[in-house]
């Protein structure tokens, strides 16, 4: 895959339909990054550009197939003068593989601040090892980001974006916020054979942030159990300031 933003981007149909375009990847189930940034994509097209994307809930309900398109149904559910609501099924050949719904918020209003510090890891010096067990199988699929392993999570940045505004950011984070997760569950369990498949994604946007530039993916996962797992992650940015908050479930059984 080349160019992830350009694959995320969908194009309006009649009312508040948007196809997205096939991701045309190797691999034959759609990647859930996929699904999420192109869902994100189209419900963002709804709301007026003085609103951002606040948080974003999202079931993988069937497998895609990767080298079809997707037809997203966004409904808008109440625009309010702060906080509108939006819904979304994306549908593939008449299937429904995924449904989710998102607040955006108004940017200009202000309150009390604090925030959680970010962990004490390694930095991003680090290249990539040539082999890593929680990506092995998207490295090709992730040419346009820089990725640096490190115990406890991942620095990542995409390369730098042509088509740099508010949404193409929150979009390509939403790919991110899928890439290395649910592998997180299988870290004290190295020689486990399982099958994988994402079930939930929760993701909250809290503070400014680029993709282009350096983010630390802290990821943990509290518990696993029944072939399932939870994960969580933080996005820090290289000054330390939190910016996201992923959890996720998913399948990890014999």
């Amino acid at each position: 895959m080349h160019d992830v933003l350009e694959q995320l981007m969908t194009e309006p149909q009649a009312g508040d339909t948007f196809c997205g375009p096939p991701s045309n990847s190797e691999i034959p189930r759609t990647f859930g990054g996929h699904l999420l940034g192109q869902a994100l994509a189209s419900m963002a097209q709804t709301v007026s550009q003085e609103q951002v994307p606040l948080s974003f809930h999202s079931y993988f309900v069937a497998p895609g197939a990767s080298s079809s398109a997707v037809e997203y149904y966004v409904e808008r559910v109440r625009d309010g003068r702060s906080v509108s609501h939006r819904s979304v099924r994306g549908v593939q050949e008449g299937k429904t593989v995924f449904i989710g719904a998102a607040a955006f918020h108004r940017r200009d209003e202000s309150g009390p601040r604090h925030s959680r510090s970010m962990p004490e890891l390694a930095g991003p010096e680090q290249p990539l090892p040539k082999d890593p067990p929680s990506s092995r199988a998207f490295l090709q699929e992730w040419e346009d980001f820089d990725l640096r392993m490190v115990p406890g999570g991942v620095w990542m940045k995409h390369a730098p974006l042509q088509q740099d505004d508010l949404a193409s950011h929150a979009v390509l984070l939403a790919y991110m916020s899928d890439m290395t997760l649910l592998h997180t569950a299988l870290e004290g369990h190295p020689a486990a054979e399982v099958a994988m498949a994402s079930l939930d994604h929760s993701l909250q946007f809290l503070d400014d942030f680029r993709v282009d530039e350096w983010l630390l993916f802290h990821t943990d996962s509290p518990h696993a159990a029944e072939g399932r797992a939870l994960t969580h992650g933080s996005f820090f940015t290289s000054d330390g300031r939190l910016v996201a908050e992923v959890t996720q479930r998913g399948l990890t059984r014999h």
